[in-house]
Formats: structure tokens, C-alpha cells, sequence
């Protein structure tokens, strides 16, 4: 696969929803089906789209909780953290911005604290997937400037993976060329030099709730397992009768 893989450019632009993102991102990632391969999504949004992903190649999925640095000043965000990782900065919104360094560090204290809230709500008491030399499939519902997905590949490469790939339904072409140079693979649907909002590319952009993501975490959870325990299962050989004399 090319570093940089996209669908057809026939193919309909519009999804109707995030499921429906999932199922047409899939067959792009078919290299990767039922192998050591993990789907780790960045919930909320990402988590729809990474559970069609898993479940039509027969991967487990994880997730990893990522939000966006807000300014000190409240004047938007100036970066990404995701949980366990180190933050990372958007140097040119950063610089024009004043602002201390304890300010930003009681912004990045309290986004850690949320996001480990968001971690031991979303397991369920389910311990992270091992990402050791594994091949991780990183999944969002969109990327737009590209710094969460850029906080998420640092959290991942921290717990020494194999290849990382991102994966989206939806990702501006700015974001695509620079995170080729990060990762073995970027993989997506559609990626527009005029990316907008990713909203405007989904029917149905409504938002996903907290118990969705830990229903389809769950759900993922239990066909992974099934098809481990389906895998182990071996069935004997008939003994062949001895003729009768």
C-alpha cells in the first residue's frame, strides 16, 4: 500500500453517517484484515467509524481518549493531548498567543484529568490492548488540521507498535501530505484541498455519546473474543472403520 491509499474518485462523497464511513473505509485497509493488526479509534466520533472497521476485518478495537489543548486566553486551541502521551503544540497559533507556562500547564493538568476520566469510563474495567510490535490502525471521523491525530500517534508510539496507520472517512489534503511523513500509511475515503468542516461530508453528524462509545467498546470487546475462541476450536478427524471381515 502507497503511503498515501484513497478510494475512486466516482465514488459518492457524502456519507450517510459514521457507521456508513466505517463500512467504506474498510476494503481501503483489506491488507490488514484478520491479521495482528489493532483498531485503536479516538472517541467520540472515531468509535462508530473504528467499530465497522473491526468488525468487517475481524480486528480488535481499542480507544484512545484525545482532545485539543484549549488557550489559556480562550482563543481556540493551541494543540492536542492524548491520554498517556506527551502534548503537542500548534507553534503557529502557540506563538501568537501570550500566555505562561503555568497557564498552559494547569490547561494540560486539567485535560489529563479529564481524559483519564474518560479512559477508566470507556474500559469498563477492561485493561488496554497490548500495542507491543503490533500494527496499529489509528481511526478518527475526520481530520482536519491534524494535531489530535498528531497527539494520538505520540501516545501510541510511547507503547512501542509496529507500523501505525491513520485512517479517516474524511481528511483535508494539507493534513494527508503531512502525516505521511509521520506514519507508514494514510488512508481515506476523501481528502479535498477545500476541507470546510467534516460535518458538512456526513447526512448524519450528530454527536456520539459517552455510552454509545462504551456499548460499541463493549460490543467489539465480545466479537473478539468470540472469533478467539471460534480460532481455537479444532475438530478431530473421523477414525476410519476397519472393514469387517
Amino acid at each position: 500500500m502507497p503511503p498515501l491509499a484513497l478510494a475512486p474518485a466516482a465514488l459518492d462523497r457524502l456519507f450517510d453517517d459514521r457507521r456508513d464511513a466505517g463500512r467504506r473505509l474498510a476494503p481501503l485497509l483489506g491488507q490488514y484484515a484478520r491479521s495482528d493488526a489493532l483498531v485503536v479509534a479516538l472517541p467520540c466520533g472515531g468509535v462508530p467509524v473504528g467499530y465497522e472497521i473491526a468488525r468487517s476485518m475481524q480486528l480488535s478495537m481499542d480507544v484512545l481518549p484525545t482532545k485539543r489543548i484549549p488557550s489559556p486566553n480562550g482563543a481556540g486551541a493551541i494543540g492536542a493531548l492524548a491520554f498517556g502521551g506527551e502534548p503537542v503544540f500548534d507553534e503557529r497559533v502557540a506563538a501568537g498567543q501570550r500566555f505562561s507556562s503555568a497557564q498552559i500547564n494547569d490547561a494540560i493538568g486539567a485535560l489529563s484529568r479529564e481524559l483519564g476520566g474518560q479512559e477508566h469510563r470507556f474500559r469498563s474495567g477492561r485493561p488496554p490492548l497490548d500495542l507491543h510490535r503490533r500494527s496499529v490502525i489509528l481511526v478518527d471521523d475526520g481530520v482536519g488540521t491534524g494535531w489530535t491525530i498528531r497527539a494520538a500517534i505520540s501516545a501510541v508510539r510511547a507503547r512501542n507498535p509496529g507500523p501505525v496507520v491513520v485512517a479517516a472517512p474524511i481528511a483535508s489534503a494539507w493534513a494527508c501530505a503531512e502525516l505521511t511523513a509521520a506514519v507508514q500509511h494514510v488512508v481515506c475515503v476523501v481528502a479535498p484541498r477545500l476541507y470546510l468542516s467534516v460535518a458538512l461530508w456526513y447526512r448524519d453528524f450528530s454527536l456520539v455519546p459517552d455510552r454509545e462509545v462504551e456499548r460499541l467498546l463493549a460490543l467489539s470487546a465480545h466479537q473478539a473474543a468470540g472469533q478467539e475462541n471460534r480460532e481455537e476450536v479444532t475438530i478431530p478427524s473421523p477414525v476410519p472403520r476397519t472393514a469387517r471381515s
